[in-house]
């Protein structure tokens, strides 16, 4: 929680470092990063033991059919930054890869059930 009025002076002189620990308003515990091609059963453990997985990725585009409200992200979601957030609150197995855009689909059935900003 750093002043505003400070941000010109923080870039050359960094930040003091009460403002790490002394002026916090909240603490982020227990946060895991799950790379969610690579560990989808833990994103579907992690969505039935807490309801919710925040997810951020880069959105291109490709593969979007608005008559099922499908998305196919061929770049996948990222491991860090990402120019959106959203919220997985759940799978479905048997989705069908051919309700998503001719061009670009998945090469199997599935998809996350996202919920947007």
């Amino acid at each position: 929680n750093v002043p505003y009025s400070e941000a010109g002076n923080s870039v050359t002189n960094g930040i003091d470092a009460s403002h790490a620990y002394g002026d916090n308003v909240a603490h982020l515990q227990n946060a895991y990063r799950i790379n969610v091609k690579e560990q989808p059963d833990v994103v579907k453990q992690q969505i039935m033991e807490h309801g919710a997985v925040g997810a951020s990725y880069t959105h291109y585009y490709a593969g979007e059919n608005h008559l099922n409200n499908s998305y196919y992200d061929m770049q996948g979601i990222v491991s860090s930054g990402g120019g959106h957030a959203v919220m997985i609150v759940g799978w479905d197995d048997d989705y069908s890869k051919d309700n998503f855009a001719t061009t670009t689909k998945p090469s199997n059935n599935g998809a996350w059930l996202i919920r947007n900003s």
